[in-house]
This record gives C-alpha cells, structure tokens and sequence, in this order.
C-alpha cells in the first residue's frame, strides 16, 4: 500500500453506477466474441451474422445512452481525443498480431511441416522470452528519448518484420529463422506494451486514469479476437476446399493449404502492422514527466 498512487477525487457529487451502461457493454463484448468464434466454423452462417448485429446494435444504444449519462461507465469524450483513438487502435493493431502468432505459428510448424509438440512450443519459445527481454529494455530507452513514439514505431515495424518471417517459413527453412523471427517480434511486443499503458494514462489525466488503461486492454484483446478468427476462418475454408477425398494425396492437399491459410494470415498480420506504424507517426504530444525528487523519495 505504500507505493500505490494517492488519488483525490474533487467534489461532494454523488457517485451512481452506470448500470446500463454496463449491461450494454456486457451485451456488445459478449456478442462480438460469440459471434467471431462462430465464424471459422460457420462462415457467414445466419447466426453468426445475428451475434455481429446485435453487437453493432448494443453498440449504438450504448453510445446514445454514455452520452446522455452524467457518469458513464465508458465515457464518449475520450474517443474525442484524436491520440487516445490511436492508441487504441495501435492496441489493437499488437494484440491481433500477438494472437495470430501464438495460436497458429504451432499448428502451421506441426500440421504443415511436421514438427512435433515439443519442437513446435521451443520454437515458439522466444516470442514471450523476448516480449520480457524487449520490455526491460524498454524502460532504459523511452526515458532517453525526446519522443517517445519512435520506440513504438520501432517495435511495430519489429512485429512487422517477425510476421513477415513467419510468413516466408517453408519446410526447408532453418529452425533458426523461425526462431530469429518470433524473437523479433516478441521484442517489438516488449517495446509496446507498457508504453501504451503509459501513454493512454498520461494523455487521459488522473480522472480517466483507469478506463483508458481497461480501453487498452480490453482493445488488445479484441484485436486478438479477430486475428485469430480471421487466420481461423481461413484455415478452415482452405481445408474443406481442399479435402475432397481420402487417402494420402488429399492429406497432403489438406496440408498444402493450411500452410498457405496460415501464410496468409500472417501476410494480413504484416498489413495490419503497417497501418499501425502509420498511425505511430500521427500521435503528437506524448510527453514522459519526471516525478518530483520528494515524490520519489516516498
């Protein structure tokens, strides 16, 4: 308890949950999840495109009743705030890599090349090795920085040129340039991560200062939602279009395409990236304050 941040909150008014508010959120998370998990299976199959407009449709009565709310429990105006939008989005961009690479790098090195479990999770092993080597680093760079973003850009443009990698491996490429590539991009992730953290609290002010940092999560994990659906989704329509038959010719044609589904996937990863390096370089204003010396001293 010593550590922990001193938070005043001005003024006698009441507080009120925002019970509806929260049913609705509830109600748009939940049906969008249900509704992308339905997905890779079933296509665009009649209730999965029921889950998506009843989230697109929870998701425009809660942005009419946030507004109208004297203490929303997702407040419209940080939406307002052309960085804090992307930021979010930037979050979402690196969660729908990051699941993209760790749900699918082992089924692409088991079921496409052959590979077996054990191999497969070593191979995978330096992404989250170096997603904790490149966040410690991390705290020794951006404070030397006079701007702060580039490091973000720089650990983006590092997740781009992982997912680029992953998506050159072939069954005849080294181990070791899969294992270069997931350590790159596990790098880039560390050099994200609790910046964007940092910067949603810094831009949203103390009295934002919890949902904006919930927001990022709560972004990163949607963003991992669809990225996984989406390769899911790709996975599986490459495999029933291939598989027409038994034997061993269609169990090498149902190979051939989940490499290439999953390829593909990665290719969509490296897009997503790129937009995301774009978006690095339009955030103005991100400024890492020093706390005083009497203030550190407690």
């Amino acid at each position: 308890m010593r550590y922990l941040p001193r938070i005043e909150h001005g003024g006698r008014q009441r507080t009120t949950i925002d019970w509806t508010g929260a049913a609705l959120l509830s109600v748009l998370l939940a049906s969008l999840q249900m509704g992308v998990e339905r997905l890779p299976a079933t296509g665009s199959a009649s209730a999965a495109l029921m889950l998506v407009t009843l989230a697109l449709a929870s998701g425009v009565l809660l942005y009419q009743w946030e507004r109208r709310h004297a203490q929303p429990i997702l407040p419209v105006e940080l939406f307002a705030d052309r960085n804090l939008v992307l930021l979010f989005v930037l979050s979402f961009a690196a969660g729908f890599a990051m699941f993209s690479l760790l749900f699918f790098m082992p089924l692409l090195l088991q079921t496409g090349f052959g590979m077996t479990p054990q191999a497969a999770g070593i191979a995978v092993t330096p992404l989250p090795v170096c997603l904790a080597l490149g966040s410690l680093a991390n705290t020794r760079i951006v404070t030397r920085l006079r701007d702060p973003m580039t490091i973000v850009t720089v650990g983006f443009a590092l997740i781009g040129a992982g997912c680029a990698g992953t998506a050159m491996l072939d069954s005849t490429s080294p181990h070791a340039f899969g294992a270069l590539s997931m350590g790159v991009a596990g790098v880039g992730l560390g050099f994200i991560f609790n910046n964007l953290n940092v910067f949603a609290q810094e831009l949203s002010g103390r009295a934002r200062f919890g949902i904006a940092t919930a927001l990022i999560q709560s972004t990163r994990m949607v963003g991992g939602m669809l990225g996984t659906a989406t390769i899911g989704m790709l996975v599986s329509r490459s495999l029933a279009h291939s598989i027409a038959g038994v034997g061993h010719a269609a169990l090498a044609d149902g190979r051939d395409a989940i490499v290439r589904a999953i390829h593909m996937g990665f290719a969509i990863d490296v897009v997503v990236v790129c937009g995301a390096v774009i978006c690095t370089r339009r955030i103005v204003g991100v400024r890492l304050r020093q706390a005083p010396l009497a203030q550190q001293d407690e």
